[in-house]
């Protein structure tokens, strides 16, 4: 695996083929491992909600436990990788910081902050 997020309730994890698998905590075993649908090259698993980017940078969520759709923000621009915090999504493009407050659906939600970074964790 190549990226993994876990929280309380779910453990969600990309292979280095991008597809995306997920387990409900404790995760016991290796049936525990469920394929979920689609494909992304990173993931942050946060507050009951999946936000990742695939492949060509677009910032996609869904709900942790599957209850919802795939939803995309292509106004989000390219990101090279996402994390969520309590109440922003924290994005990283080229090496620039962006902010947005949750649920990022519009383009003038996503500011760019000063600073330089090449991933971004969130709390």
């Amino acid at each position: 695996m190549k990226w993994v997020s876990a929280g309380p309730h779910w453990i969600w994890a990309v292979q280095t083929n991008d597809e995306l698998w997920h387990c409900a905590q404790p995760c016991s075993s290796s049936t525990s491992w469920k394929k979920a649908p689609g494909l992304l090259r990173n993931l942050d698993m946060r507050h009951g909600w999946v936000y990742g980017t695939n492949s060509n940078g677009t910032v996609f969520r869904i709900r942790a436990d599957l209850s919802s759709s795939w939803e995309s923000f292509p106004e989000a621009g390219v990101m090279d990788q996402v994390s969520i915090g309590q109440r922003d999504v924290w994005g990283v493009r080229g090496g620039n910081i962006y902010q947005c407050q949750r649920p990022c659906n519009t383009s003038s939600a996503w500011t760019q902050v000063p600073g330089q970074l090449t991933y971004i964790d969130a709390e």
